[in-house]
């Protein structure tokens, strides 16, 4: 009688160990759920991360090419500006022989 009480007994704490266990695996599973949608969610902002830098080097790269541009025009009108200087000087040197 003793030895059945004794196994009753173990049954009986072997059956709390058990839904001690089912309840911890019940909250590591939510904790497992919890981490799965962070990662989710770091994903998405990598991706979204990742396209402002592609966007961003596509921006670049257009700025850099109206950069060139930009400077292009300022030299043209730099050697216009030369030009237009070297025409006054010789038409105040005609003024100037004229009045001679």
């Amino acid at each position: 009688d003793q030895q059945i009480a004794n196994n009753e007994r173990q049954i009986a704490n072997n059956e709390r160990q058990i839904a001690n266990n089912e309840q911890q695996l019940s909250e590591k599973d939510q904790q497992l759920a919890e981490k799965d949608q962070q990662i989710a969610n770091n994903k998405r902002q990598l991706a979204e991360k990742d396209q402002q830098i592609a966007n961003n080097k596509r921006q670049i790269a257009n700025n850099e090419q109206q950069l060139s541009e930009k400077d292009q025009q300022l030299a043209e009108k730099d050697q216009q500006i030369a030009n237009n200087e070297r025409q006054l000087a010789e038409k105040d040197q005609q003024i100037a022989n004229n009045e001679r």
